[in-house]
């Protein structure tokens, strides 16, 4: 839905210049962007481009389109990031809870399988087994983790200690990050945060939700009732 791509999109592109019209047309600014970046960045600088395998909207860019941009572009990059949607559908761009996880990756696997060069995938994928299972099926070659990183930076570690079962999941809500960063909108100013992970946005004041340290001057507290806040005062 940025620049780039309101030039490759048939539905957006209006131009009856050199720049737009036909594929190649459409294509054209993409590749000058993506030959100044190689000259200005030296051969030895990774260059790729994020691309959507569909705008999901009539008359937009569909999989076998976005695939064909892909390949066209090839030969210019060291990766090809795929994600889903645009602006005419931002929720299917950031989808919540109600979108299955990898919910992106029957559409952006058509444009994944169709290179070389090494692929990224991302849609609501949050934890590594799901990364892992994405790779050796061979629908990409490295994984985004946003939301569910947020939720716990530390998902890695914890996995690679083999304690996965620690891990803070994100519940796709995007009430915290989502939220908060679009509260503008509301009138509010912006704030990231997250609903499962009190410390996210704040870490300059609140200690890591999984490392609290021990407190200066150490106390006895009684914790009174079991909900949501008393557990956590509990645990922490």
């Amino acid at each position: 839905g940025y620049l780039v791509g309101q030039f490759l999109s048939p539905l957006t592109n209006r131009r009856d210049d050199e720049y737009g019209g036909t594929f190649e047309n459409r294509v054209r600014f993409l590749r000058e962007v993506l030959v100044a970046t190689r000259e200005a960045v030296g051969p030895d600088f990774p260059v790729g481009v994020r691309l959507s395998s569909s705008e999901e909207v009539d008359g937009g860019i569909t999989p076998p389109d976005a695939a064909q941009i892909a390949r066209e572009v090839e030969p210019l990059v060291d990766f090809v990031n795929v994600s889903l949607a645009g602006y005419y559908k931002f929720y299917r761009m950031l989808a919540p809870m109600d979108e299955p996880l990898g919910y992106e990756l029957p559409k952006s696997e058509v444009v994944t399988r169709a290179l070389r060069v090494p692929t990224i995938v991302t849609g609501r994928i949050m934890t590594l087994d799901h990364a892992s299972q994405i790779i050796e099926a061979g629908q990409a070659d490295l994984v985004s983790m946003v939301r569910a990183l947020v939720a716990d930076p530390d998902l890695v570690r914890k996995a690679r200690e083999g304690r996965a079962a620690e891990v803070r999941p994100c519940i796709g809500s995007s009430q915290g990050c989502l939220g908060g960063l679009f509260s503008p909108q509301l009138g509010m100013a912006p704030k990231m945060g997250c609903v499962v992970n009190v410390s996210a946005g704040s870490e300059d004041m609140l200690p890591s939700a999984d490392d609290p340290g021990r407190a200066s001057t150490p106390r006895r507290v009684l914790v009174v009732g079991g909900g949501a806040a008393g557990l956590e005062a509990a645990r922490t």
